[in-house]
């Protein structure tokens, strides 16, 4: 075989190899110059909350990628980056047994995704905590899906109050546990807030 030949495929792959790791590093969407604020594997695709480093309320952009394809997401919302205010709810809250739970949800005309992560929801007569975490969908305020993410295949979450409230500053999407209608989608408790069912 031709040594110009292979020096040629063998510097293709090289280049090839590096340009998709330093795309998605850990097996997300987000490039190398992002936050990787959420992230976890479905059956046959990956969610991914990427954000830029300067993200705040008024400056950066969050953004929502879904698909199985790591350079070229299947769905991006919003498609412009624009920053957390102009189509991003967010909330994070501790668990009556002291776990972080949360989401952020990205609006996207009729339609919602919420990519959330739920911990800590044992039972009196299961203690074990019930790690969930996935993406629900609304179209009209109304749930019509709900992906959960491949349990122990490996995961990040930054949905927590020091990313949520200091580091990105959104605006809490209720003013109350107890009145927000997307965490008792996602949870499916008769009171937020108030212990398990």
């Amino acid at each position: 075989m031709n040594k110009l030949f292979i020096l040629q495929v063998a510097t293709g792959l090289i280049f090839s190899a590096l340009s998709v790791h330093t795309f998605a590093s850990s097996w997300n969407h987000c490039k190398a110059d992002e936050d990787v604020v959420f992230y976890c594997p479905t059956n046959k695709n990956v969610i991914s909350v990427c954000a830029s480093k300067n993200i705040s309320n008024e400056t950066g952009y969050i953004q929502y990628r879904y698909g199985n394809n790591l350079v070229n997401p299947e769905i991006s919302i919003p498609i412009a980056s624009k920053p957390p205010r102009f189509n991003t709810e967010a909330i994070a809250f501790l668990s009556p047994d002291g776990e972080w739970n949360g989401y952020i949800k990205f609006k996207n005309g009729n339609y919602s995704y919420v990519v959330y992560y739920l911990s800590g929801r044992g039972t009196y007569s299961d203690p074990a905590p019930n790690f969930e975490y996935g993406v629900m969908i609304e179209k009209n305020g109304k749930k019509i899906s709900k992906l959960k993410c491949t349990p122990y295949a490996g995961f990040e979450s930054k949905i927590e109050p020091e990313y949520i409230y200091n580091k990105a500053k959104f605006t809490p999407a209720s003013s109350s546990l107890a009145d927000d209608d997307t965490l008792s989608k996602l949870m499916g408790l008769d009171v937020i807030g108030q212990g398990h069912r």
